[in-house]
């Protein structure tokens, strides 16, 4: 007896049905599927979550010192939607900064510029490793999704002052201009700042 048409197709279906099922978890649970989408620059999922993460890490340590300090008081309750909105509405705006300081700067003068702000900002090894501690990220995480987009926010607002500009007036502009997708249910884009959708 040999292994017959409609046997080898179920396997073949099964096997692809199977394949398509394990990459859609390891795609969903390492969010690599678009969280936004701001003038076709793709917001990560996995970006989404990890500023999150530095979010959340933050507030318990301010949450436990303001408790240590003042023990009768109530601390406002940690809401994830608030967090996941204000975390979209700071990634919108750091790729409509990075998108400006392409556009205005050479590749090497931005990178030369960010990395003097770099060094700027850095206080040392105990800063670093307290850092760590409060955000709950290693010092590459603190660096890729605080201190550089930090810098680079800085370095337009350096460029725009130069030519009279105001760095929130652009960014109210720019924003207001953007072409934002949302493909995170539960909030909407009002133009200005990412909101939960009621």
């Amino acid at each position: 007896v040999g292994i017959t048409f409609e046997y080898f197709a179920d396997v073949l279906i099964g096997g692809v049905f199977l394949a398509l099922v394990i990459a859609g978890s390891t795609i969903y649970f390492r969010g690599a599927y678009p969280g936004v989408i701001v003038n076709g620059n793709i917001i990560w999922q996995s970006d989404i979550r990890m500023n999150e993460k530095i979010m959340e890490s933050y507030y318990v340590h301010v949450q436990d010192a303001y408790r240590a300090q003042k023990e009768q008081e109530a601390f406002p309750k940690f809401e994830i939607d608030s967090v996941r909105a204000a975390v979209m509405t700071e990634e919108i705006e750091r790729v409509l900064i990075e998108e400006k300081l392409n556009e205005m700067l050479d590749a090497g003068i931005k990178r030369s510029l960010v990395e003097q702000e770099l060094r700027a900002a850095d206080r040392g090894d105990e800063f670093r490793k307290a850092a760590e501690s409060l955000y709950g990220v290693s010092q590459a995480a603190i660096t890729n999704y605080l201190l550089v987009p930090q810098a680079e926010k800085d370095v337009l607002r350096n460029k725009l002052f130069l030519e009279e500009k105001d760095l929130g007036l652009w960014l109210k502009e720019a924003k207001a201009s953007a072409r934002v997708r949302l493909w995170t249910s539960g909030f909407l884009w009002n133009g200005e700042a990412i909101t939960i959708s009621q």
